[in-house]
């Protein structure tokens, strides 16, 4: 029996498969219970008396609004509750726990609705070094880089300094991770690379 063992490690009969490649997972966010509570880890930092809502400009989910509170753009923002009655839940990031809230939002129309075909956030491979960054979307006036627009501005986790743009559109697959292009801030190269997670 050992005899044959060795035999088919000698003579290759014994072969790996290679893993098929992780697809790139999607995510809404739902940031509150049923009863209107702030789902862990997520807690209120900020509070805004009044705001006043329109479709968001950065996430893809229909659901998502954009507000403006004193002074201040926030978006994207989810509500809860009807009328006089809700309360908006505005976001910087997936991963930032910190959460705004608008406790009388009220929907206008003064501002365009965006298109909403780019996910607010996405988890990508660094093609340099295969770690894995944060990116979030790029309202308003971004840089192009070799004709595409930086939809998205990436950093290391826990660490807020940029470290690159996510560029252009999105390539989906059902079969293979999703990709997009990447320019670092310390390489004259735009690569393509693999997404991991997207936030719509």
């Amino acid at each position: 029996m050992i005899v044959g063992v060795t035999v088919a490690w000698l003579t290759g009969v014994f072969q790996e498969h290679p893993r098929p490649q992780k697809l790139t997972e999607e995510k809404y966010l739902r940031p509150f219970t049923d009863y209107g509570h702030l789902e862990k880890p997520y807690r209120v930092a900020h509070r805004y008396q009044n705001g006043e809502c329109n479709p968001s400009w950065i996430s893809s989910d229909p659901d998502s609004l954009r507000c403006g509170a004193e002074g201040k753009i926030l978006d994207p923002c989810w509500t809860y509750g009807v009328d006089t009655e809700a309360i908006a839940f505005c976001f910087n990031s997936p991963w930032d726990h910190d959460v705004s809230v608008i406790t009388h939002p009220r929907m206008t129309h003064q501002w365009e609705e965006a298109s909403k075909d780019l996910p607010w956030a996405l988890e990508i491979r660094d093609p340099a070094n295969k770690t894995t960054l944060q990116c979030t979307a790029l309202g308003g006036t971004a840089p192009y880089v070799a004709g595409m627009r930086g939809n998205w501005d990436c950093h290391l986790p826990g660490n807020d300094r940029s470290t690159g743009s996510a560029v252009g559109n999105i390539t989906r697959s059902q079969t293979r991770p999703w990709t997009v292009h990447y320019a670092s801030n310390n390489s004259a190269e735009v690569l393509k690379t693999d997404i991991i997670t997207v936030w719509h």
